[in-house]
């Protein structure tokens, strides 16, 4: 008989056990956006943590990791591409995080900047929840089945 062994006193083996919910890394100074933002994740069954400057989140990230980083480029104490170069250099746990840029800055050079590191996605400011939802799980079904297109701007 296959299954979990009925005398195994940890029955929570990698079979039986729940996969843990994904993490999302919400990088944005803006309270409101980050609730935004926060709220939306969290419908999608993720627990998402948002930081407001680059600092503390290169310190949430070095302390938990994350599936997804949703990255303001524009943030108080060094750029979102500043903070994408730090995260990169340290050893993920596990795959790498997806990177969904959020920006006010439609702009070819930041486009461009985006593509060079290598993020799944770019969002204009502002954009609805519907958005958000649609955007993060087109990411993480490309991350799924390793579908490398760069979702950009609708426009």
């Amino acid at each position: 008989m296959s299954g979990p062994d009925q005398n195994d006193p940890n029955p929570n083996t990698a079979e039986t056990r729940p996969a843990r919910p994904l993490i999302a890394l919400i990088i944005e100074d803006s309270e409101d956006q980050g609730e935004i933002l926060s709220i939306t994740l969290k419908r999608l069954k993720m627990h998402a943590i948002v930081e407001p400057s680059g600092k503390g989140a290169l310190q949430k990230y070095r302390q938990v990791g994350a599936d997804l980083i949703m990255l303001d480029i524009n943030l108080p104490d060094m750029s979102g591409w500043e903070v994408l170069d730090a995260i990169k250099e340290i050893p993920p746990d596990e795959k790498p995080p997806a990177v969904i840029v959020l920006t006010a800055y439609g702009d070819q050079k930041n486009r461009l900047a985006g593509r060079l590191r290598g993020i799944d996605a770019y969002l204009v400011k502002p954009f609805l929840p519907d958005r958000i939802t649609e955007v993060v799980l087109t990411v993480m079904e490309n991350r799924r089945t390793g579908n490398k297109t760069l979702i950009e701007p609708e426009s």
